[in-house]
């Protein structure tokens, strides 16, 4: 079965390669936009209240700087992580929080919380050369002493991250994090005729759904077999 452990150990080169490729396909993107000198300029004139930018493709950030709204809000589409959490401030927590890499959900051992460490390193490693890639291109083109990635982002009055609190790990945290995990969730509609069927087999059903990014089928044994102990414990569960 393959894991994010499995690949930690045996796809190391393809992983910091992941940070390179991207770093250079933000650069060339951003290069391309503060060469534009009538567009930097009409922005500027906008006076913008408010300045979005997502830590993904950091070139927005930078953009703060040179059009100076009167403030920037950050948005994480994912959950915070690795470099994200320098630069919003928020406090890591890997002695019981799961790194982005890792498969295992419960950080309790000594060799857990020290693959753990590793496995914060390798992302942070991995993520760095984008952040460092951009931040060459604002230097490049207007001073060797533009402000860093983690310097502008530290001005961010909000953090917008796209996590749902209720299933989250309990972490530390800080007042300007705001999670907005389902803000975009679509109106219920009716179920299918199929979907019916299946539950009016049961006077009470609870639907789990992992969503498009979690694969249940890599999930380690472990964690299938809890799913597996919790539908045991009740009779109301559709098996």
């Amino acid at each position: 079965m393959l894991t994010m452990r499995t690949v930690i150990h045996t796809k190391r080169l393809h992983i910091f390669q992941f940070g390179n490729f991207f770093g250079n396909i933000f650069a060339t993107q951003c290069r391309a936009l503060i060469e534009d000198a009538e567009l930097l300029e009409k922005l500027k004139n906008e006076k913008y209240d408010v300045l979005f930018a997502e830590h993904f493709d950091l070139c927005g950030v930078g953009l703060v700087e040179l059009i100076k709204p009167r403030s920037l809000i950050s948005v994480a589409s994912s959950t915070t992580f690795g470099p994200m959490l320098q630069e919003f401030g928020i406090p890591t927590a890997l002695t019981f929080d799961p790194a982005v890499y890792v498969s295992k959900m419960d950080v309790h051992s000594l060799w857990d919380r020290l693959f753990n460490l590793y496995a914060d390193f390798i992302i942070r490693t991995s993520f760095n050369p984008m952040r460092t890639a951009v931040h060459s291109v604002f230097k490049e083109k207007f001073s060797a002493d533009f402000p860093t990635i983690e310097r502008i982002s530290s001005n961010s009055a909000f953090v917008f991250t796209n996590t749902e609190p209720l299933i989250d790990f309990a972490v530390p945290t800080i007042s300007k994090v705001i999670p907005i995990g389902g803000l975009g969730a679509k109106e219920p509609k009716k179920l299918s005729e199929d979907w019916e069927k299946i539950l009016e087999k049961r006077l009470k059903i609870i639907l789990i759904s992992f969503g498009s990014l979690a694969k249940s089928a890599y999930f380690p044994m472990k964690v299938k077999q809890s799913i597996i102990e919790i539908f045991k414990q009740s009779k109301l569960f559709l098996t």
